[in-house]
């Protein structure tokens, strides 16, 4: 069985201490402070699916490229920073060509 999906608009508000980090390719489109609460509007046109992740402790890195931004949690404290760049630059070539 294969399931369609359709693209949407979508927009999500979201209210989480400020100890925790907030971590989504949507667009941040406004944050503010209520208290020791953080709100953050989060918006993305055209998607058929996304990710959301609430973490205590931040985990996640971004490198950006261009109009690409490339987020990643993976653990790589055992490469050498020319394997990292190497490696960041063949996933971002692959996701390219596609």
């Amino acid at each position: 069985m294969i399931l369609y999906i359709p693209k949407s608009n979508i927009t999500i508000e979201i209210e989480h201490p400020n100890s925790y980090h907030l971590t989504s390719e949507l667009n941040i489109e406004n944050i503010s402070q209520i208290n020791n609460n953080q709100v953050i509007t989060l918006t993305g046109n055209n998607r058929v699916s996304s990710k959301l992740f609430l973490t205590k402790t931040a985990t996640f890195k971004t490198i950006q490229d261009g109009n690409l931004a490339f987020i990643t949690n993976i653990n790589d404290d055992n490469l050498e920073t020319i394997d990292k760049i190497l490696i960041t630059e063949k996933i971002i070539t692959f996701i390219n060509k596609t």
